[in-house]
């Protein structure tokens, strides 16, 4: 319930007014509590705000009464206001208006001790503040004798009450180096917050950092802005070299360099150039950076062509490699072998340089060796390969060939003459296709060769085989020796009933052979 504290005195008085006071009567006075608040914080686009005061009554339990109405407070202020005496109002509030004059301030309310009222005070400690930053760098951050200047380029801004980014013009910014001897320079930022100054630096042997400083210097600006500083750091002037610069163009026209940088003490820009000639037309390719070594790729731009790298003097003395020359690769095909089993599988190997490049092969036949070739099978390797595939003529002639891209060379192997002879069992005979178990019977045939013509092939060792009825599991028997015009004869124990077949293996220059078709001989 509120309470107002003249009524309260005035009923004192009219007390007072009609009988005399006992000895023993109680005197009520109230605590009151004073709670101040600021509306808003003080910052740079917001330079004054309110101070809202409520006073309650202390409750003798600690806890907050209602609100004391009609009862004059104390203001005083420091760097805020000015002193004042306020009334709070029915709701127990008053409001004490505060524009920021200093970085630091306060706000202080007393109430006066009376009769009925306990003295109270409360103070609210505000600092007025928005962030503020610089931002610098130079545009050459090495210097010399010969080179001494440098020209610093930055912003200086402050955050705003919507978060951003906002300029700072007209302030006056520091650029200094400490020397010895020290070197100082001042500039004003513009209307965006920009500031540009070169400057003539003292050369030194060792990194400086030069400080780009901005200090707050009106009333204004102290109260709301701390100082920002940054620093950039300049280097001494140095004789970089370009060494050891190589290079590769890959299959797919990917050229890689690589070198190496000594005398710079920092990360140097490197530009890669390229010339048709080696000594005009020098054209930029890409820029790297780097303290040492460095490497880059990129597209070969021509081929063949002259690469190098350069470094642009800069406050450092400027650099120039000598050049390498990229042209095709120049690839070749080794150790290339073929050979051919009896059952007509070719098995090819070769070995390719530059063992690092991927390139396509082609294995190609001919019957004559010098027309008319045909590709046999075709892969892409790296270095080498073995591969197998099926003999496509008897006797040929063989090669492998990587032909000829924009980033490489052509080659050719050797060429071998690979293959057998041909061969066939023809004039197949069996004495009996029926036989008493136990008894004998006989396959006879001729074995011949392709050569010219079809020809005996006499001392050959032919393998009789079999798989029994309802079977598929081949068996051997035995072999026999082909005599005079390549005839063979096998001499068999019948025991079950089977399928036979004689088969040739093949030789050293012979390819296999075997009848189209078995021989049934049953029991009887």
């Amino acid at each position: 319930m509120r309470r107002n504290l003249l009524g309260l005195l005035g009923v004192v008085l009219l007390t007072v007014s009609l009988a005399a006071p006992s000895a023993n009567a109680d005197t009520t006075t109230v605590t009151p509590k004073i709670t101040l608040v600021a509306a808003d914080d003080l910052t740079y686009d917001r330079q004054t705000t309110t101070v809202t005061g409520t006073v309650t009554e202390l409750m003798p339990d600690g806890t907050t009464g209602g609100p004391l109405a009609g009862l004059p407070v104390q203001i005083l202020c420091s760097n805020a206001c000015t002193g004042d005496t306020v009334t709070t109002d029915e709701a127990g509030h008053f409001t004490v208006p505060v524009t920021a004059r200093w970085w630091q301030m306060s706000v202080s309310a007393s109430i006066h001790a009376t009769e009925t009222v306990a003295s109270a005070e409360a103070q609210l400690d505000l600092f007025p503040h928005s962030d503020v930053r610089i931002t610098a760098s130079a545009d050459s951050s090495v210097v010399s004798a010969a080179s001494p200047t440098s020209t610093f380029s930055g912003r200086l801004e402050y955050l705003s009450d919507d978060h951003s980014w906002k300029p700072l013009p007209d302030r006056k910014i520091q650029i200094s180096q400490p020397g010895p001897p020290s070197v100082s320079a001042t500039t004003t930022t513009s209307a965006d917050g920009s500031f540009s100054k070169t400057v003539t630096l003292s050369p030194s042997s060792v990194t400086q950092q030069v400080s780009v400083l901005w200090r707050p210097a009106t009333t204004e600006d102290t109260t709301f802005f701390k100082s920002p500083m940054v620093f950039v750091d300049i280097h001494p002037g140095f004789s970089p070299a370009i060494g050891r610069l190589s290079g590769s163009l890959s299959s797919s026209g990917t050229v890689s360099l690589a070198g190496t940088v000594t005398g710079a003490t920092l990360r140097v820009p490197v530009t890669i150039e390229y010339s048709r000639d080696g000594s005009t037309g020098w054209t930029d390719v890409t820029t790297v950076e780097t303290l040492g070594t460095f490497t880059s790729k990129f597209t070969a731009p021509a081929v063949p062509a002259y690469y190098r790298a350069e470094i642009v003097a800069h406050g450092y003395d400027g650099a120039i490699s000598g050049f390498v020359k990229l042209d095709k690769t120049v690839t070749s095909i080794s150790a290339f072998g073929v050979t051919v089993d009896p059952a007509g599988t070719l098995n090819v190997r070769a070995n390719v340089s530059p063992s690092n490049l991927t390139v396509p092969v082609r294995i190609e036949y001919s019957a004559d060796g010098k027309t008319g070739w045909k590709t046999a099978k075709s892969g892409t390797v790296t270095g080498g390969f073995s591969t197998s595939l099926k003999a496509p003529l008897a006797m040929a002639y063989y090669r492998a060939e990587i032909v000829a891209a924009p980033y490489y060379k052509g080659s050719t192997s050797r060429v071998l003459k690979v293959g057998r002879a041909p061969t066939r069992i023809t004039g197949l005979k069996v004495s009996t296709t029926r036989v008493k178990k136990g008894s004998y019977f006989t396959i006879t045939g001729v074995l011949q060769k392709y050569s010219s013509g079809w020809k005996a092939l006499t001392g050959q060792r032919v393998s009789i085989v079999y798989h029994v009825k309802g079977g598929t599991a081949l068996h051997l028997y035995g072999s026999v020796l082909t005599g005079t015009g390549g005839r063979f004869t096998a001499k068999i124990k019948a025991t079950r009933e089977a399928y036979w077949m004689p088969r040739y293996p093949g030789g050293t220059a012979y390819y296999a052979t075997s009848p189209s078709t078995y021989i049934h001989v049953a029991l009887r």
